[in-house]
Protein backbone atom coordinates (compact mmCIF):
# COMPACT_ATOMS: atom_id res chain seq x y z
CA UNK A 1 0.00 0.00 0.00
CA UNK A 2 1.36 3.39 -0.94
CA UNK A 3 0.75 5.72 2.00
CA UNK A 4 2.34 8.67 0.17
CA UNK A 5 -1.16 9.64 -0.97
CA UNK A 6 -2.10 10.40 2.64
CA UNK A 7 -3.41 13.93 2.94
CA UNK A 8 -1.45 15.71 5.69
CA UNK A 9 -4.38 18.09 6.17
CA UNK A 10 -6.78 15.25 7.05
CA UNK A 11 -6.56 14.08 10.65
CA UNK A 12 -7.25 10.40 11.24
CA UNK A 13 -6.72 9.42 14.89
CA UNK A 14 -5.55 5.87 14.27
CA UNK A 15 -4.03 4.59 11.04
CA UNK A 16 -2.32 1.19 10.86
CA UNK A 17 -1.14 -1.12 8.12
CA UNK A 18 -0.58 -4.85 8.53
CA UNK A 19 2.30 -6.83 7.05
CA UNK A 20 -0.13 -8.21 4.48
CA UNK A 21 -1.01 -4.67 3.40
CA UNK A 22 -4.45 -4.26 4.99
CA UNK A 23 -5.16 -0.72 6.12
CA UNK A 24 -7.08 0.08 9.32
CA UNK A 25 -8.45 3.49 10.30
CA UNK A 26 -9.85 4.31 13.70
CA UNK A 27 -11.60 7.03 15.65
CA UNK A 28 -12.18 7.49 19.38
CA UNK A 29 -15.01 9.01 21.42
CA UNK A 30 -14.39 9.73 25.09
CA UNK A 31 -17.54 11.66 26.04
CA UNK A 32 -20.46 10.47 28.15
CA UNK A 33 -22.64 10.12 25.05
CA UNK A 34 -22.74 7.01 22.89
CA UNK A 35 -21.05 7.09 19.49
CA UNK A 36 -23.43 7.69 16.60
CA UNK A 37 -23.45 6.81 12.91
CA UNK A 38 -21.91 10.18 12.01
CA UNK A 39 -18.67 9.08 13.70
CA UNK A 40 -18.31 6.26 11.18
CA UNK A 41 -19.41 8.43 8.26
CA UNK A 42 -16.85 11.10 9.24
CA UNK A 43 -14.06 8.51 9.40
CA UNK A 44 -15.05 7.14 6.00
CA UNK A 45 -15.15 10.66 4.53
CA UNK A 46 -11.70 11.49 5.93
CA UNK A 47 -10.31 8.27 4.45
CA UNK A 48 -11.82 9.12 1.07
CA UNK A 49 -10.46 12.70 1.23
CA UNK A 50 -6.99 11.32 1.99
CA UNK A 51 -7.40 8.83 -0.88
CA UNK A 52 -6.94 5.83 1.39
CA UNK A 53 -8.62 2.49 0.71
CA UNK A 54 -9.50 1.33 4.22
CA UNK A 55 -10.03 -2.39 4.78
CA UNK A 56 -11.50 -1.99 8.27
CA UNK A 57 -12.85 0.95 10.25
CA UNK A 58 -12.45 0.67 14.02
CA UNK A 59 -14.46 2.86 16.37
CA UNK A 60 -13.61 3.16 20.07
CA UNK A 61 -16.28 4.59 22.35
CA UNK A 62 -16.07 4.93 26.11
CA UNK A 63 -19.84 4.64 26.55
CA UNK A 64 -21.01 2.38 23.75
CA UNK A 65 -22.82 2.90 20.47
CA UNK A 66 -26.21 4.06 19.22
CA UNK A 67 -28.67 1.42 18.06
CA UNK A 68 -28.44 2.88 14.53
CA UNK A 69 -24.66 2.36 14.48
CA UNK A 70 -24.98 -1.16 15.90
CA UNK A 71 -27.48 -2.03 13.15
CA UNK A 72 -25.23 -0.54 10.47
CA UNK A 73 -22.14 -2.46 11.61
CA UNK A 74 -20.75 -4.82 8.97
CA UNK A 75 -17.69 -7.04 8.49
CA UNK A 76 -15.55 -4.01 7.64
CA UNK A 77 -16.47 -2.12 10.81
CA UNK A 78 -15.30 -3.00 14.32
CA UNK A 79 -16.94 -1.37 17.35
CA UNK A 80 -15.08 -1.45 20.68
CA UNK A 81 -16.51 0.02 23.88
CA UNK A 82 -14.93 0.61 27.26
CA UNK A 83 -16.10 -2.87 28.29
CA UNK A 84 -14.17 -4.44 25.40
CA UNK A 85 -11.03 -2.51 26.23
CA UNK A 86 -11.12 -3.28 29.94
CA UNK A 87 -11.29 -7.01 29.15
CA UNK A 88 -7.86 -6.67 27.50
CA UNK A 89 -6.42 -6.21 30.99
CA UNK A 90 -7.97 -9.39 32.42
CA UNK A 91 -4.83 -11.48 31.95
CA UNK A 92 -2.29 -8.75 32.68
CA UNK A 93 -0.47 -9.05 35.98
CA UNK A 94 -0.03 -6.12 38.35
CA UNK A 95 3.72 -6.25 37.64
CA UNK A 96 3.12 -5.65 33.90
CA UNK A 97 1.05 -2.49 34.38
CA UNK A 98 2.61 0.96 34.04
CA UNK A 99 2.19 3.32 36.95
CA UNK A 100 0.58 6.61 35.89
CA UNK A 101 2.89 9.49 36.81
CA UNK A 102 1.15 12.33 34.95
CA UNK A 103 3.73 12.36 32.17
CA UNK A 104 4.27 10.92 28.71
CA UNK A 105 6.04 7.57 28.47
Amino acid sequence: MNLKKYDKQTYIEILAITQSGKLFAGACKYSKDVAKINMLKTLQQKSQTAQLKIDNSILFSKNGFSSQLLEYQDTQTTLLSGKHLSSLLDNVTQKELLVYKNRKY
